[in-house]
C-alpha cells in the first residue's frame, strides 16, 4: 500500500471516528454507510452562505439513489444547532428548498439543466457518478476501481472547489486536504 493511500484511510478513519454515528460494530463498512458518513461531515465541513438562514437542514436526493436505510440514521441529528431532514424522490419544482441535492446518476440526462437549477439557490450539490464533478457538481464520491480488493476499497472525494466558490460556499481546509480538487469541463 503506498504511503500516500495509507494517510488517505487514515485521515478518513480519525475523521469518520470524531463523529457520534455508531457505525463500527465489528462488521465491514459497505458502501452507502460510508456514504452517508462523508454526507454528514460535508454539512459539518461546509459554510454555506451567509442568506441561508432555515431551522434545519434538508438533505434532498433526485433520482434512485442507493442508500436504502442507511440515510434514516441521520434524520434528526444536528449540525450546528440544525436538525437533518431528508427529502428522497423530489420533483424538479422541490430543488429551491433543499441545502444540499443529491444527484444520482441516473439523472446524468439532464444533469446540466438540473444545476442551472441550483444556481439561483444556495444549494451544496452532490453526486456519486464519474464526471459530474467536472460538470459542476460540487462533491463527487467515487467508489474504488473495479478490483480492488474488499477491505482495501474506499470512497475518493472529487470537489469542484471552483463552482463551490463561486457559488458562495466555503469548503473547510481539513476536507479540501482529503479530497481530489476538479476544475469544470
Amino acid at each position: 500500500m503506498s504511503t500516500r493511500l495509507f494517510c488517505t484511510k487514515l485521515n478518513w478513519f480519525l475523521l469518520f471516528a470524531s463523529l457520534s454515528l455508531p457505525l463500527w460494530a465489528d462488521k465491514q463498512v459497505d458502501e452507502y454507510t460510508m456514504k452517508s458518513v462523508l454526507l454528514y461531515n460535508i454539512i459539518r465541513f461546509v459554510a454555506w452562505p451567509e442568506s441561508v438562514v432555515a431551522p434545519e437542514w434538508r438533505l434532498c436526493f433526485i433520482g434512485e439513489d442507493g442508500f436504502g436505510q442507511q440515510l434514516e440514521e441521520l434524520v434528526g441529528k444536528k449540525i450546528q444547532q440544525r436538525e437533518l431532514t431528508l427529502l428522497r424522490n423530489i420533483s424538479v419544482e422541490q430543488i429551491p428548498v433543499c441545502h444540499l441535492l443529491f444527484i444520482a446518476g441516473s439523472e446524468r440526462d439532464r444533469l446540466t439543466s438540473l444545476l442551472s437549477l441550483t444556481q439561483a439557490h444556495p444549494i451544496l450539490t452532490v453526486a456519486d457518478t464519474p464526471n459530474f464533478a467536472q460538470y459542476g457538481v460540487m462533491f463527487n464520491l467515487i467508489k474504488s476501481p473495479a478490483g480492488v480488493a474488499e477491505q482495501d476499497q474506499y470512497i475518493q472525494i472529487e470537489i469542484n472547489a471552483q463552482r463551490a466558490k463561486v457559488l458562495g460556499f466555503t469548503i473547510h481546509a481539513r476536507l479540501l486536504n482529503l479530497a481530489h480538487i476538479v476544475d469544470s469541463f
